[in-house]
């Protein structure tokens, strides 16, 4: 087997989030006498068709159960009031989205671990050996750098062939020797050597309330770059699906200037993502 080693960006996919279910919701209304809420909701939303279902859950639920039921207004302008109200947030809890991360790092779940988000269904993959994947850090990514992300790219294919022989001793004077379960419990001390930025995949399955904890505590200017490029694009990627209870998330520089978060998407700079954090506005 020959190990290669990778510079792999970091990727995530948007896999799955809260559906509401209308035809049994509708029935509760029904019976619990509450029909109106229903009828007032598609008033007040005459493009309700651009609203995701996990804001359309969430609004209603707030509705049900009487938080701010009496509030006349659209899904974004009631999201708002949930938003601003600390006291209020339990809702945001009644919902979850499911995130895939790609080429992350072995570092990159364990500091999501030092966080200390509540709530986090995590569910990763083994890592495997015919491959390394790493992120070339990005200030080595610049041309004043290359001679740094070569003794980089060097230092990986060295630790590639290092594991690779070791795998190579164990197989000929060991494996052959041992029955399949030693052999599996050998290979399993091998995967230990594994470094901590090798990349594998991450799944996480949270509410949205703990979501915007993530998305804040993983973007401040004193967390890794990992981190700090894929919750920042996740930001912006969240606040175009779910726009309502997104709304008020913003980028902010060093300066404490705030820019909507389109500005990763239009900047000249293709490292305009290293410049700012992400802030909710709404938030005290």
């Amino acid at each position: 087997m020959t190990i290669s080693v990778q510079n792999n960006i970091p990727k995530f996919y948007v896999i799955g989030d809260t559906k509401l279910n209308t035809q049994t919701f509708e029935k509760y209304l029904e019976e619990a006498g509450k029909s109106s809420i229903f009828k007032e909701w598609m008033k007040n939303n005459p493009e309700a068709n651009k609203i995701s279902s996990l804001e359309k859950q969430l609004e209603l639920t707030g509705r049900c159960f009487g938080v701010f039921s009496d509030l006349k207004a659209n899904n974004a302008e009631y999201m708002k009031q949930i938003l601003k109200n600390p006291y209020s947030h339990f809702l945001l809890q009644q919902t979850n989205v499911n995130v895939f991360f790609e080429n992350v790092s072995i570092n990159f779940l364990f500091l999501i671990m030092r966080l200390q988000i509540d709530n986090l269904a995590l569910i990763n993959e083994k890592i495997t050996l015919d491959k390394l994947g790493f992120w070339l850090p990005p200030m080595m990514d610049q041309p004043a750098q290359k001679e740094a992300a070569l003794k980089f790219g060097l230092t990986c294919n060295k630790l590639a062939q290092g594991i690779e022989e070791l795998l190579t001793f164990y197989r000929y004077n060991v494996l052959e020797k041992e029955n399949a379960a030693v052999a599996e419990k050998i290979r399993s001390n091998i995967m230990r050597l594994m470094p901590v930025s090798a990349q594998f995949n991450l799944g996480i399955n949270t509410s949205i309330v703990s979501w915007r904890q993530l998305l804040i505590r993983a973007t401040d200017f004193l967390s890794e770059d990992e981190l700090r490029y894929v919750f920042l694009m996740l930001a912006r990627e969240f606040k175009t699906r779910y726009y309502s209870v997104f709304q008020d998330c913003v980028l902010e520089d060093t300066a404490g200037k705030q820019l909507g978060l389109d500005s990763l998407r239009t900047g000249t700079d293709d490292k305009a993502w290293y410049k700012y954090k992400l802030k909710f506005k709404l938030e005290a």
